[in-house]
């Protein structure tokens, strides 16, 4: 009798862990399809998410792998907690403090913890997720955008933001489309079954990345992207060389060059190096030190945002000025005049505006959190469990991801943390134990 009922409860158990990771599939989907076009309802779904993760928990679910990671986002909560400390003497500046922390802002960049924690969990669960982001990401520009006007645009040389906040965002969006698109031609040369499938994501992504890095001419991403493509070519025949099963087809090659070469051939022939032509005056100034001398274009604003932000930085190095530290000191410092001091609200540097916000724990905090997934994605590809794609995928994103935030603060935008979310969702996913159950089919 006993037996029966513990047979029973076993079975029960089953089906529950199975409706629960049927449910929060779809809640991830959702979430990256509709997260930019559509937030209410990607609210929606990552709520639904955080609900069913809970509950799993509750029921015994587990995945040790992700322990060092929330661990982190643990100690991101005493991050914004010592932030807000920080921020108490905010009013003598004209800021007023919040009534209690704001645990919301650092702890979204762990969201992807928990699509990670159902993703390896679901048959194709990764490829289903990635593909409803593409889908979301490339009807951007016809939901939030006038897509026919813009791409009219684009094509006589002008700068568009294809559907999101700016220009620099949708240039970030697309320069992971293209590392994407690289990606999935080196898995065409170690595929033997749908290679026609992978050779249209591949053909597809890779012109939607050149098409909207040239529209949006955005030189930080512009040099990401080509120095991502650069580590990826150069890991893939590094990490090959001594095996010819993993050997580049004469095919898959001709399209990387073709490419590269499409891309230096549209940057070359865009505004993009007129822009950089036209701000060549800054970076002499810069070069010779004569900071108050710069003028206020983009180099200018930048470089004079961040010098000015330093002493204000040290002033309070371990956590900050709390959440408005960066409006703070852009509304404080001799950066910029009056008169532009009420458009910039953030420094256009992810590291320096961490360290203006949160302090070096802050900074501390968000670069263990990369090192952690630098590490367990190469464990995961070290031991056989991703593929060699995904793991070029990976390590050309993180390195392009480092990059471009030196010019823009995308890990405090939206756009910025859907991106972190999305790509490092799939990543974990393959991190996780081999010996715990990895398909719903298990």
């Amino acid at each position: 009798m006993q037996l029966t009922y513990q047979r029973l409860l076993e079975h029960s158990s089953g089906h529950l862990h199975a409706g629960l990771i049927w449910v929060s599939m779809i809640f991830c989907a959702t979430y990256a399809f509709a997260e930019l076009i559509y937030p209410d309802i990607g609210r929606l779904a990552e709520g639904g998410l955080l609900a069913a993760t809970a509950f799993a928990l509750i029921f015994g679910m587990r995945a040790k792998h992700l322990r060092i990671p929330l661990a982190l986002l643990a100690l991101s909560l005493v991050a914004e907690s010592a932030s807000w400390v920080a921020s108490l003497n905010s009013p003598a500046f004209g800021f007023e403090p919040d009534a209690a922390p704001r645990i919301d802002l650092l702890s979204k960049w762990f969201l992807f913890l928990v699509m990670a924690f159902w993703l390896y969990r679901f048959p194709f669960g990764v490829r289903f997720f990635w593909l409803a982001a593409i889908a979301g990401t490339s009807l951007l520009p016809w939901v939030n955008g006038d897509a026919l006007q813009e791409f009219q645009l684009a094509l006589n040389n002008q700068r568009i933001d294809a559907g999101t906040m700016n220009a620099q965002h949708a240039a970030m969006i697309s320069g992971i489309l293209l590392i994407g698109g690289l990606a999935l031609f080196i898995q065409l040369a170690q595929s033997r079954q749908r290679k026609y499938t992978f050779a249209l994501a591949a053909i597809y992504l890779v012109t939607s990345g050149l098409f909207f890095l040239f529209a949006t001419q955005t030189r930080g991403v512009w040099l990401g992207t080509a120095i991502a493509s650069v580590v990826i070519i150069a890991l893939y025949f590094f990490l090959t060389k001594k095996s010819r099963s993993r050997s580049l087809s004469k095919l898959s090659l001709l399209a990387i060059l073709t490419v590269l070469l499409c891309g230096v051939t549209l940057a070359l022939n865009s505004n993009l190096a007129n822009r950089i032509h036209n701000e060549g005056s800054s970076l002499e100034l810069v070069l010779e030190g004569k900071i108050d001398q710069l003028p206020l274009d983009s180099t200018g604003v930048r470089v004079r945002s961040w010098y000015y932000a330093i002493p204000w930085i040290a002033q309070k190095p371990w956590f900050g000025w709390g959440p408005d530290g960066s409006k703070l000191i852009m509304q404080e410092s001799a950066a910029l005049p009056e008169s532009l001091k009420s458009k910039f609200g953030h420094l256009h540097n992810t590291y320096l505006d961490i360290l203006a916000q949160y302090g070096f724990f802050g900074l501390l905090l968000y670069f263990a959190l990369l090192i952690w997934l630098l590490m367990h994605i190469a464990t995961s590809y070290s031991q056989g469990a991703m593929p060699l794609s995904a793991f070029l995928f990976g390590a050309g994103t993180l390195i392009y991801w480092l990059f471009i935030n030196f010019f823009e603060s995308y890990i405090f935008f939206s756009s910025g943390k859907y991106a972190l979310t999305i790509v490092f969702a799939g990543l974990s996913s393959f991190t996780l134990s081999p010996n715990e159950p990895r398909r719903l089919s298990d």
